[in-house]
């Protein structure tokens, strides 16, 4: 799909929104183009979104309100240029994108700092053949009475036997090759392990084994300074963007810390009666929703997905229960085919769900391993839908919510 550029009615609007768009041109210079073109895709998606609202603003204001929360490019993007160029570099193995990858992920945790110290360390390596070629007495591998004495530069040469002569140069090399490659194997793997919702479940784990400590410790009095401590680990969180939500923290009865944390928190009004999306927890719902309708003698595990919607990719291998329990195959459209973390900040209608979808098809066939789906889920719900002939929310509210008044 080609970029295309918003024209705008006011002169000064169409001024800031090109300069915007330049500034995201020259923060995603290290990208990909398709990679550079799918992120301004997806900035003017949102521009373009908000600027089909309805507002008592003038043109001007509205779109400086949508750039405003929109954020600087140079910043909002730096996570996502970060990773890009460390799947690039270890990928590709060449040294211009590692060392671009290491300075621009530097500050991302002490990890980089090591992996910067061990290619600093294949440096002198070099320094060592270079040494070797105009000094080779002081340069090599030393002994004495056959027994090991030094690798390297020594200063007591004239002491000691080496030898391995210019072959120390090829040697030197080969340890170079070797080393690189374990040292950005070992950087790949380290990336793929380092997924962000690690981070997310060492926070959690962190904050329940905390307020656990705080709820069955006798006489745990939260004091003042415990509060402080508290929050400032959770800013710790937030100043890196890695989290938002809110902690809540009672004591006797009262609420006495209430903290709300997070990238957007400047546009919310009252925290304490904010909603949250709750994401996967529907899933929970789904599951129920389907064993209630299976015991009716409504639906079969068995059923193949295309007696619902035929279009999906090998719908007729993957049964209902494949879906269930995350064996279908089917990607998640909620990455956007691995992509970018825009896609589904905004509303998106059914039909684009579904056309995402399709386009993705399947990562693996029915039953050859498990792997979490959104994907499924979001089609059993569909589903769900068409049995009941209601909305998602209709059916929880008459089936579930209902229900649970009663007990």
């Amino acid at each position: 799909m080609k970029f295309k550029i918003i024209e705008f009615k006011e002169d000064n609007s169409q001024k800031i929104y090109n300069d915007y768009i330049n500034s995201i041109k020259k923060a995603t210079k290290l990208l990909s183009d398709k990679d550079r073109r799918e992120v301004l895709m997806e900035f003017n998606s949102h521009i373009y979104e908000n600027m089909q609202k309805q507002s008592s603003k003038t043109e001007f204001e509205t779109l400086s309100d949508t750039i405003r929360k929109l954020g600087n490019p140079k910043e909002v993007l730096h996570p996502l240029i970060a990773d890009k160029s460390l799947e690039k570099a270890t990928k590709t193995f060449h040294p211009v994108d590692i060392l671009r990858a290491l300075i621009l992920n530097i500050k991302n945790g002490v990890r980089y700092i090591v992996f910067s110290l061990l290619y600093l360390l294949l440096g002198s390596f070099v320094f060592l053949i270079f040494a070797k070629i105009f000094r080779p007495a002081n340069v090599g591998l030393f002994t004495k009475n056959e027994q090991f004495k030094a690798f390297g530069i020594s200063s007591h040469a004239n002491d000691y036997q080496e030898i391995l002569g210019y072959w120390f140069i090829p040697l030197m090399l080969l340890l170079i090759v070797v080393f690189y490659l374990s040292i950005t194997l070992l950087l790949r793997l380290k990336k793929s392990t380092s997924k962000r919702i690690v981070m997310k479940k060492i926070f959690l784990l962190t904050i329940i084994l905390l307020f656990s400590q705080i709820i069955f410790a006798q006489k745990t009095i939260i004091t003042p300074e415990k509060q402080e401590e508290i929050t400032n680990y959770i800013k710790h969180f937030e100043e890196n963007k890695q989290l938002m939500g809110n902690v809540c923290v009672f004591q006797n009865g009262k609420s006495i810390l209430n903290i709300n944390f997070g990238h957007n928190n400047h546009l919310i009004d009252n925290i304490e009666t904010r909603r949250y999306t709750i994401g996967s927890i529907t899933k929970l719902f789904v599951g129920v929703l389907f064993a209630k309708l299976k015991e009716e003698g409504q639906i079969k595990y068995k059923e193949k997905l295309n007696t619902y919607f035929p279009t999906i990719p090998n719908a007729e291998k993957i049964e209902l229960g494949h879906m269930l329990n995350h064996t279908s195959g089917l990607k998640d459209y909620t990455s956007k085919n691995d992509s970018l973390h825009f896609w589904l900040t905004t509303p998106r209608s059914k039909q684009a769900i579904m056309n995402e979808i399709i386009h993705q098809g399947v990562g693996f066939q029915p039953k050859e391993k498990v792997e979490y789906s959104n994907t499924a889920y979001y089609l059993l719900a569909r589903i769900l839908e068409q049995k009941h002939q209601q909305s998602f929310q209709q059916i929880i509210a008459n089936t579930i919510y209902l229900n649970s008044r009663h007990i």
